[in-house]
């Protein structure tokens, strides 16, 4: 997968994080939105996810890359199946605000065809474009206050005219307070 592919995808992923962890009051449906766009929607709608630690669980279902050498495709079968955990903390100002500002970092070449999020599930479609490369990625889930659950597709068109699939899955839940040791945790 090329740097720009794993960047957008990781941008697709965490957006649904971040309106995942929400609470639902007002319904989001946009289409052809910046992520930006996107996060003052979810901001506005009043949704927010409970500060506290998040724990995430990242696995891979499915990969498929048209002409990558046989070593590098056992190493990627190798991985499927095996899920990777990161764990965050989400401060009280992060909840109030959900993550505009990471939304806003798009200078990734992406936009939303479609998301929508209302009653406890997320749909969205993404389209992501650099130089040659384009990619689009699906977001179906579920998501209630304290945990939530992304299913991603993403298919990326090579300047060569193939075409990388690749299939995950994210599930997060709140487990309490933060601790201090997350990726993102600051001293108070």
């Amino acid at each position: 997968m090329t740097a720009f592919a794993s960047r957008a995808l990781v941008l697709a992923v965490l957006a649904g994080t971040f309106a995942l962890g929400a609470c639902k009051k007002d319904a989001v449906n946009e289409r052809n939105a910046t992520p930006g766009e996107v996060a003052s929607r979810v901001a506005e709608s009043g949704a927010r996810p409970q500060p506290g630690r998040w724990e995430s669980t990242l696995k891979l279902e499915a990969i498929d890359m048209p002409g990558m050498p046989p070593e590098a495709k056992a190493m990627m079968q190798k991985s499927m199946g095996t899920a990777r955990t990161l764990v965050t903390c989400l401060s009280p100002e992060g909840a109030a605000r959900p993550a505009a500002d990471f939304f806003n970092q798009g200078k990734s070449g992406c936009t939303y065809d479609a998301f929508k999020m209302a009653d406890g599930h997320l749909d969205a479609t993404m389209t992501c474009k650099q130089g040659p490369e384009a990619m689009k990625i699906t977001l179906s889930g579920s998501y209630g206050a304290d945990a939530y659950e992304v299913h991603t597709h993403s298919t990326v068109s090579m300047p060569d005219g193939k075409a990388m699939t690749q299939s995950m899955t994210m599930t997060s839940r709140r487990t309490g307070d933060c601790k201090g040791d997350e990726l993102n945790a600051k001293k108070s």
